[in-house]
This record gives structure tokens, C-alpha cells and sequence, in this order.
């Protein structure tokens, strides 16, 4: 199949990006063309990329090579994810670590999949058709490249096929845990879209483990499974508070408390919008060394509509009574669209509007694990940035 590209995103593949969306090219998308090669070409027939066709959110096809010959099979499958593997190497080799990601989509050079690796279990996650067609493949090149248990997957993509379920070996235990920098966290391949842990956030929680929570109060928001306040308390907090609208966020986080052999009883775990407990924090002028803040991109609650790029700075100015002077907001988001630069931006606008003194301290980027690709920057999309907050002023 050839694709003409229109001229003005030519250079742009020339020089690397991956993506093509609908209105770079002269293409009909058919659901029958899912998974083809795609030959790129400007309007003078001058060959860019060879692609396949998977449509992804507002994705139409990835670039996975730039040889008009090399075709997408088993051969090529297998070449790029024995790479990865061998890229992985020494964190596979951890006795701290058992839980990271294997093959990070076009950053190790496919779009569309991504494999993590929980304690000997293997999660697949597919994000278009295109890719998934290639499912009984890519599943076999992972029995065949180490010695792994068990196989599960999580389709993605919107389809009358979405789901999340084991493929092939053994199933995890009924509780079933694995180790983060010697921290436990309890895993669940089943649980909708998510698992209880995101493991793009190793390197912060890795941080918080340190020195850093010595002995301070913690308040962790849109708190999920409350993996933050563990790592609080493994860095030895005095206390932490975990908020979350979920109600299954309350028992995953207790019984990620219990099973660091950490006191749940003197831990709160709070079921609750966390706008509603800003109102009752402030109204019981309860204070926090440690705010953190890691909101989906996109909320709906019964009483409000959330969105990162449009609430993130009315966010931190929420959060600002309740932290302590000299205290630290450490603020989260995983949008694509969101550079690190206009996040700053957001986070400073709120503490100027308020005459806050602060300083930001540390920038947080993908781990390692997670493999970009420099021409593709939404590939790198986790930002998180450690801020102290002075003096009112």
C-alpha cells in the first residue's frame, strides 16, 4: 500500500517522528487495512518510511522502519524486542526490582505495544488493532527469549473486544505482590484498565524512600493504591494521608500498609473527592510537610469536571493552606500534550497569584525502562517536579 504525504509534513518524517495522523496524508482509513505496510512517499514519489496501518487515539499508522523492503513479521518482531530485553539487562538481574517495563512502544521502535514484566509475569498492552493482529507472534518470541510464568494483556483500543485477561501460562497467586527498591506492592492484572502500581513512577518513588520523608506528614492525593504513601513510610514519614475518590483505593492501600509491616492504624486512608477533603483540611487547619499531586488527565466526579490542562494550577492553589512552611508540593502529570515547560508554567502562576515564596528543586522524567525516542517528545510524557514552598507572602 502506498500513502502520500502532504508537503507539509514531510520534513517532519524526514527528520524522525513517527506518528502519522489522518491529516498529514492522502489516505481513507478501512478497518480492513489494519496491520498493512504502508510505503510513504511526498508528492514527487520520493519514498520516506514504511509504516503500518493501527489507529490510535488521533494515531493513523506508525513508522517502523526507513527500508521500503523490511516488512513487519515475526523476523523483525523478534530482532527489536530481543534488543529491548538485552537493554534491560541489568535491572532484570535486580533482587531489589521486580517489577519494570520491557518494551516501551516506538521508543524500543513499535508503536502501539508496550510489555511489562511483574515478578516472572508478563503484561502486554495493545493500543491499536494493527498491532494486536500480531498478538500470537509477539507472544511467542517472549516464551522463547526468557523463562517467564505467565502471560496477561490488556486490550486498549476501542473496540467490542476491550478487555483484560491472562493469555497463556500460569496465573498469579490470588495476592500477589512484587518488589519496588525492596518495597512490596500488590498487583492485579484484572483490575480494568490499571494493575496498582504505575511504574513510570519508580524514580520518585525511589526518591521518597530516601531521606526526603524523614519524619514528615504526608498527604497523597488521587492516591489510587496508595504506593506513594508506602514509599513515604518505607523513607520513614511520620504519617501519611492517602485520598482517593475510589472506593477500592481503600483496602489496596491497606493492605499495601500491612504487608510493608507498616502500622495501618496509624495511617489514614480516605475514601472522598479530593476538593471536598481540601474544604475539610482547611476547615480543621490541619497542615502537611509533603503535598503530592498525581491527578488523571482527565476526571469526572459528580460535582466537577477536572482536566490537567485546563484546573492544574486551581489545583495547587487548593493544596497551598494545607502545606506546611518550608514544606514541598511534589506535582504530577502524565499528559502527552502538557510540555515540562508549560507545567512549570501552570505550577508557578499558582504560587505567584498567592505571593508564595518556593524554589523547584527536582524535575522527575521517564525511567530508564521507559525508552524514548528524541524525534517523538510526547513519548516523554511523565513530568514531576519537586517544589519547596517558603513564606506567605
Amino acid at each position: 500500500m502506498d500513502i502520500i504525504v502532504k508537503n507539509s509534513f514531510v520534513d517532519m518524517i524526514r527528520d524522525g517522528y513517527p506518528l502519522i495522523t489522518s491529516d498529514m496524508v492522502d489516505y481513507q482509513y478501512s478497518v480492513d487495512d489494519e496491520g498493512k505496510t504502508a510505503l510513504l512517499f511526498d508528492r514527487n514519489r520520493r519514498y520516506l518510511a514504511t509504516a503500518y496501518i493501527g489507529k490510535q487515539n488521533k494515531g493513523l499508522a506508525w513508522v517502523y522502519s526507513y527500508s521500503r523492503i523490511e516488512k513487519l513479521n515475526y523476523d523483525f518482531l523478534q530482532r527489536k524486542i530481543a534488543i529491548a530485553f538485552d537493554n534491560r539487562e541489568k535491572i532484570f538481574n535486580s533482587k531489589t526490582t521486580t517489577a519494570f517495563r520491557l518494551f516501551n512502544t516506538i521508543g524500543d521502535g513499535i508503536g502501539g505495544v508496550t510489555i511489562d514484566y511483574y515478578a516472572g509475569f508478563v503484561l502486554l498492552n495493545w493500543y491499536n488493532i494493527g498491532i494486536f493482529n500480531y498478538k500470537d507472534d509477539i507472544v511467542d518470541i517472549i516464551r522463547n527469549l526468557f523463562d517467564v510464568k505467565g502471560i496477561y494483556q490488556k486490550v486498549r483500543f476501542k473496540s467490542k473486544e476491550h478487555y483484560a485477561n491472562h493469555v497463556w501460562g500460569e496465573k498469579t497467586p490470588e495476592d500477589f505482590y512484587v518488589l519496588e527498591n525492596r518495597v512490596k506492592y500488590n498487583i492485579d492484572f484484572e483490575d480494568g484498565n490499571m494493575v496498582g502500581i504505575f511504574l513510570d513512577q519508580r524514580d520518585v518513588r525511589k526518591f521518597l524512600t530516601g531521606k526526603f520523608s524523614e519524619n514528615k506528614t504526608v498527604l497523597n492525593t488521587f492516591s489510587y493504591t496508595g504506593a506513594f504513601s508506602i514509599a513515604c513510610l518505607a523513607g520513614n514519614a511520620q504519617k501519611t494521608t492517602s485520598v482517593d475518590l475510589a472506593k477500592r483505593s481503600l483496602e489496596w492501600t491497606k493492605s499495601n500498609i500491612k504487608v510493608n509491616d507498616f502500622d495501618v492504624d496509624q495511617q489514614d486512608v480516605i475514601v472522598e473527592d479530593v476538593f471536598n477533603y481540601f474544604n475539610y483540611a482547611n476547615r480543621k487547619k490541619l497542615k502537611f510537610d509533603i503535598i503530592i499531586l498525581d491527578p488523571p488527565s482527565f476526571a469526572r466526579s459528580k460535582k466537577r469536571i477536572f482536566s490537567v490542562l485546563k484546573n492544574y494550577t486551581e489545583l495547587i492553589e487548593s493544596i497551598l493552606p494545607l502545606v506546611n512552611e518550608n514544606g514541598y508540593i511534589i506535582a504530577s502529570s502524565n499528559n502527552s500534550q502538557l510540555t515540562s515547560q508549560n507545567f512549570k508554567r501552570m505550577i508557578t502562576r499558582a504560587l505567584k497569584n498567592n505571593d508564595i515564596e518556593y524554589n523547584f528543586q527536582k524535575l522527575y522524567r521517564l525511567p530508564e525502562d521507559f525508552k524514548v525516542m528524541g524525534g517523538f517528545p510526547e513519548g516523554n510524557y511523565l513530568k514531576v517536579f519537586v517544589v519547596k514552598v517558603g513564606k506567605l507572602g
